[in-house]
């Protein structure tokens, strides 16, 4: 089930890209969106198998995208199009139990600095200050209020990812015009974060480094004798502990 896996992700990519150039990005802030989220943590996660929530990254990037032409063009077709995905997107939704409440409030808001990778939370903090997008303020307004209810609900901590993406969408349009002014020294600067966050993320979000390197993730300890190998097969690694606690909360095949 990687294929159909990566289709969606690749899907995703694309439409959480777009919201940029509707907002008047050039190529530059369009592949600066697209690159970054290619990298992020959960759509590497969700990418690397196919979860329940792994249809959530294009279903919700076409949503927000459509809801962000309603506002911007005054066109009302594109309200009925973001209807119809929303439709399709609750049909697919899960209760979440009430046993992972607390895990995923105790998550929520420090997730929320790293779904993207640390390195590109600044640009989303640059968003939305133009007298031009004031039709798209709405999205914007919409993040926190999302992260209230999820919080209160106990829902999963990505369920604002598609919100999030459109934020650090919206925001390479203004970074990039940043970077222009002082292009010899900013833009470096970009590409080093770009670089960082490329490197790092997949290292945490896939099963790159073998368990045994990592030894007990639970503990922090490892659970070989110095110098010793170890006896058993070699299995990939669970990622970061918060990861690991959610897949084994959620079991192998969910995430909902």
């Amino acid at each position: 089930m990687r294929f159909p896996a990566a289709l969606c992700v690749a899907a995703a990519i694309v439409l959480t890209a777009l919201p940029t150039r509707e907002l008047g990005g050039g190529r530059w802030a369009q592949a600066l969106c697209a690159w970054g989220y290619a990298f992020a943590g959960v759509p590497l996660v969700f990418g690397h198998i196919m979860l329940t929530a792994t249809v959530d990254l294009p279903v919700w990037a076409a949503t927000i995208l459509f809801v962000l032409r309603a506002l911007r063009r005054g066109q009302p077709r594109w309200w009925l199009a973001a209807g119809a995905v929303v439709g399709l997107a609750l049909d697919m939704a899960a209760a979440l139990s009430a046993d992972k409440g607390g895990e995923t409030r105790v998550l929520l808001l420090p997730l929320q600095l790293i779904m993207l990778g640390p390195p590109l939370g600044a640009i989303r903090v640059a968003l939305l200050r133009r007298p031009g997008w004031r039709a798209a303020r709405a999205l914007a307004v919409a993040y926190p209020v999302l992260i209230v209810i999820v919080f209160v609900a106990g829902g999963q901590f990505y369920y604002p990812l598609g919100l999030l993406g459109f934020l650090f969408a919206a925001g390479c349009v203004p970074v990039v015009d940043w970077t222009s002014r002082r292009p010899g020294i900013r833009r470096p600067l970009i590409a080093a974060a770009l670089a960082v966050n490329t490197a790092v993320t997949p290292l945490l979000a896939l099963p790159l480094i073998p368990a045994d390197r990592l030894g007990d993730t639970r503990s922090g300890r490892s659970t070989r004798a110095p110098g010793t190998r170890s006896a058993g097969p070699r299995t990939p690694a669970r990622g970061p502990r918060c990861i690991a606690a959610w897949r084994r909360r959620t079991g192998p095949g969910r995430c909902c």
